[in-house]
């Protein structure tokens, strides 16, 4: 985490609470809600609350999705943490969007993932104060970068703050393989063991843990039952995941135990499967036909 300002806005049970809204004909606004419904799930002390009408809000900050092809660069960032009035290159200031001055802008635009999972994590990510995970000064241990990207983006910063845990390889604050430079032939980013950057999907069990450690206070960590995948991710790691995570249809473990019906079966005859598990199918053909350990996820920089 940095040293950004952190979102402190409460409601009356004690929760941090984000309220967001969007920009005029914002076109992911289904996309936002489930993606930030799951934050909200797996965040045990944080609320993230759609506005629709953000010019009656209560609350002092907040967040406004706008479409960067309509409104800004056509990228897709965010600041670090609360950053109040907050606009970057949107040509429309956050009062004239409509929400309160103590708001802030982030963008999402179509030629870098748009509505996708991992682009909305990882620039929620950004918002609630995470840096990128492969600058962190210790990520020499777990990472080669490559000569090329120290010098399109991975430098190392000299602050920050783990909050205990060791470098994520699959966490929304990663990069894939190739992302700073497009180098196929030169990765940007490997394990000690040469393998590369499996695909990413957002915000893991880690992820959510870390923000609990910086946001949570001592509830961090009990809010929801986990367990140890069975495989070691390339770095090393004995990774945890949320046990509601197991067979969602979404890779959390490396090698996709999780999802291969090892950790736990995918009843196919339950009316309604736990998680809607299996409504594509928690098979191994799946997983290696769409989520191959190498994979790299083929997106725009941002």
């Amino acid at each position: 985490m940095s040293d950004s300002p952190d979102w402190s806005q409460t409601n009356s049970n004690g929760d941090i609470v984000i309220p967001y809204g969007f920009s005029p004909g914002f076109k992911w606004k289904d996309e936002i809600d489930s993606h930030l419904l799951e934050l909200t799930r797996d965040i045990g002390c944080m609320k993230f609350i759609r506005e629709d009408s953000m010019s009656t809000s209560t609350y002092e900050n907040g967040v406004i999705f706008i479409d960067g092809d309509d409104y800004a660069d056509g990228k897709c960032w965010s600041p670090l943490g609360v950053a109040p009035g907050f606009r970057g290159t949107s040509t429309t200031t956050v009062i004239e969007f409509g929400a309160p001055a103590g708001w802030q802008v982030l963008s999402l635009s179509a030629g870098c993932g748009g509505g996708v999972r991992y682009i909305v994590h990882h620039e929620v990510g950004h918002m609630l104060g995470r840096f990128h995970e492969f600058r962190r000064p210790d990520r020499d241990i777990w990472l080669n970068v490559s000569p090329a990207a120290l010098t399109q983006g991975a430098e190392m910063y000299t602050s920050w703050r783990p909050h205990g845990f060791p470098l994520d390889i699959s966490s929304a604050m990663m990069y894939g393989t190739t992302l700073l430079t497009h180098d196929p032939a030169e990765p940007d980013l490997t394990a000690k063991d040469g393998s590369l950057v499996p695909h990413l999907f957002g915000f893991t069990t880690m992820d959510a843990l870390t923000a609990e450690r910086h946001y949570c206070g001592a509830q961090a960590g009990t809010y929801k039952n986990k367990v140890i995948c069975p495989q070691a991710a390339a770095t090393g790691l004995m990774v945890p995941i949320f046990t509601d995570r197991l067979c969602d249809n979404i890779v959390d473990c490396p090698g996709g135990k999780d999802e291969d019906g090892s950790m736990e079966t995918c009843n196919h005859s339950d009316s309604t499967p736990r998680n809607d598990c299996c409504k594509v199918g928690c098979h191994g053909d799946f997983l290696s036909k769409n989520f191959g350990r190498n994979s790299v996820p083929i997106i725009g920089r941002f």
